[in-house]
C-alpha cells in the first residue's frame, strides 16, 4: 500500500481498515505495528471502539472486496494464481458461518451449495475480485465510490 504502509497479511489490512473505518486510530496501529499474524490481526480487531455492528455488516463486504483487490492487484504472482483459478471459491471454514460455509472441506455437503450453513462472503469476494481483475473493470462494481475513497484516504 501506499505511504510506506505495508501489510503482511488480507487480515491485517482489513482490520487495519476495520479500524480506521471507525475512527479508532490507536487499534489501527497497533494493528499496523502487530507483524501481520492474521490471528493477531483479528484479535486486535475484536477491540475496535467504537463499533456498530450494523454499520460493520453494511461495510464489511465491500471493504474486503477492496482488501482483495488491493492483495492481488499488486502482486503479480498472486493475481496469476487468482486469475488461473476455475470455478467459484469457497472457503471451507466449519466454524465460520459469515465469511466461510460453515462446514469444513471434508464435510459431504460441501459442494453443495443448498446444504451451507454460512453464506461464504470471502468466496464471493474472491470470486468478484477475479472477475474485475480479469476483466479490467472499475473498482466500482466492487463498492461505492464513496467507500472507495474513504479506503483509500485511509493510507494517507
Amino acid at each position: 500500500m501506499s505511504n510506506n504502509k505495508v501489510f503482511s497479511s488480507s487480515e491485517q489490512l482489513f482490520m487495519f481498515v476495520k479500524a480506521k473505518h471507525f475512527g479508532d486510530e490507536e487499534t489501527a496501529m497497533k494493528i499496523l505495528q502487530s507483524g501481520g499474524a492474521p490471528l493477531v490481526a483479528k484479535k486486535l480487531g475484536r477491540q475496535v471502539k467504537p463499533f456498530d455492528d450494523s454499520e460493520w455488516n453494511k461495510v464489511r463486504y465491500p471493504l474486503m472486496c477492496l482488501v482483495l483487490h488491493a492483495k492481488f492487484d499488486s502482486d503479480p504472482k498472486l493475481r496469476a494464481v487468482l486469475l488461473e483459478t476455475e470455478g467459484n471459491f469457497v472457503e471451507a471454514s466449519p466454524r465460520d458461518r459469515v465469511w466461510g460455509i460453515g462446514m469444513g472441506a471434508k464435510n459431504v455437503n460441501a459442494t453443495n451449495p443448498e446444504a451451507w450453513r454460512g453464506g461464504n462472503l470471502m468466496g464471493k469476494a474472491l470470486d468478484l475480485v477475479r472477475k474485475v481483475i480479469s476483466e479490467n473493470k472499475p473498482k466500482s462494481l466492487l463498492a461505492s465510490t464513496n467507500l472507495i475513497e474513504k479506503f483509500e484516504f485511509y493510507f494517507n
